[in-house]
């Protein structure tokens, strides 16, 4: 099980995290039509400026949570690789947030990507997740919606990608 968020779990609008804490914001979308799918990370520190972005883009169709899942093994694997200490993740798919905060088992690809996240949660004792609304996951919303226009992954470091720096410029006053 994993500690106590030191963030609430249902706020209205993004909020910076505590000193020395840096907040990755997950998302995922299914393009049914294209028939791929996206995720969008972004990590900000405790000022709320912006670290580091990163998109991704799948050629194969899951379910929502498998998605939303597949972001959130990213972004824990992205936040390993960077040595990112303390991190706090949110998402807004309840479904992943709670099977991984009350370890959850799921014997389908669902379960498997939960697995892995809650290993990769487990490595670090200061990575915590929650969950949040979408309106208060607009930044990593935006990101994986441009996803859909790349090829490949992309990664951004220093300045945000135009999509989401308006987004950031007003959620850090």
């Amino acid at each position: 099980m994993l500690n106590a968020d030191p963030m609430p779990t249902h706020v209205h609008t993004w909020e910076k995290p505590p000193g020395n804490w840096l907040k990755c914001n997950v998302d995922g979308v299914i393009f049914m039509t294209e028939g791929k799918f996206g995720i969008g990370i972004c990590f900000r520190d405790s000022s709320g400026s912006f670290v580091q972005a990163h998109t991704m883009t799948f050629p194969f169709e899951v379910i929502v949570a498998e998605c939303e899942a597949t972001a959130m093994k990213h972004a824990l694997a992205l936040a390993l690789s960077n040595g990112f200490e303390r991190v706090l993740f949110e998402s807004d798919c309840q479904q992943v947030v709670n099977a991984l905060r009350n370890d959850y088992l799921y014997a389908n690809e669902l379960g498997t990507l939960l697995s892995t996240c809650s290993s990769l949660l487990i490595s670090n004792v200061n990575y915590n997740v929650a969950y949040v609304r979408r309106q208060t996951n607009r930044v990593a919303h935006n990101l994986v919606r441009a996803s859909l226009f790349q090829s490949n992954s992309n990664v951004h470091h220093y300045f945000p990608p135009s999509c989401i720096s308006s987004i950031i410029l007003n959620e850090m006053q």
